[in-house]
């Protein structure tokens, strides 16, 4: 979707996932009991800023377990700015909503999604995702990105 829109808004530029140094204060995972990790599985966690150039459009956070994903997956999520949706789509996972608000959210920030993304073939949960949507990147007067 937000492809779409940074296509439709600035024809010619794709939606970019840069990555952002989780740090010491990463939040944790919420709900990691959504996962059932079984032994030997673990959760890894990329933190992005979705752009369109040098437009923000959105924070992200994703929460996943690599060992859910194919190694070319995880490759890509640690060595490129595709976003997170397009590095797994062929799994044909589902998006289950968690949680959407538009109230009570910090300064500059229009709507923050919360979902959990299951495999298409045995519906097992692979990650958690928040994403905050930001104001300025939707706003008419946005400039144009460089």
């Amino acid at each position: 979707m937000l492809q779409h829109y940074c296509q439709g808004r600035f024809p010619g530029l794709a939606l970019q996932a840069v990555a952002l140094p989780p740090g010491p204060d990463a939040p944790p995972p919420p709900e990691p009991e959504r996962f059932t990790l079984r032994k030997g599985e673990t959760l890894r966690t990329r933190h992005v800023s979705l752009r369109c150039g040098a437009l923000v459009l959105s924070d992200a956070w994703n929460w996943y377990v690599p060992e859910r994903l194919t190694s070319e997956m995880n490759k890509a999520l640690d060595n490129s700015t595709e976003p997170f949706g397009h590095v797994v789509a062929s799994l044909h996972f589902t998006r289950l909503t968690l949680s959407s608000e538009t109230e009570n959210l910090p300064t500059g920030v229009l709507l923050r999604n919360r979902a959990l993304l299951q495999r298409g073939g045995d519906r097992l949960p692979f990650s958690l995702v928040e994403e905050s949507y930001l104001a300025a990147g939707f706003s008419h007067k946005a400039l144009p990105p460089e």
